[in-house]
């Protein structure tokens, strides 16, 4: 019954460690975020454009 203990004393822990992990995240990335580097490598003030050669001239 060794193992009903431990498949016992796991769940109750799971949720625990869980909840731990998700806080961390949730901080990590609200941390990120206020940095502005969720945002990724675009700054949100500059328009992002694929450029594709030099530009075209406008007709």
């Amino acid at each position: 019954m060794k193992s009903g203990a431990a498949v016992a004393a796991a769940a109750s822990v799971c949720p625990i460690v869980l909840n731990l992990v998700v806080v961390g995240l949730d901080r990590a990335l609200a941390a990120l975020e206020a940095r502005g580097l969720a945002a990724g490598p675009v700054q949100p003030g500059r328009r992002h454009r694929p450029v594709h050669g030099p530009p075209r001239p406008r007709r």
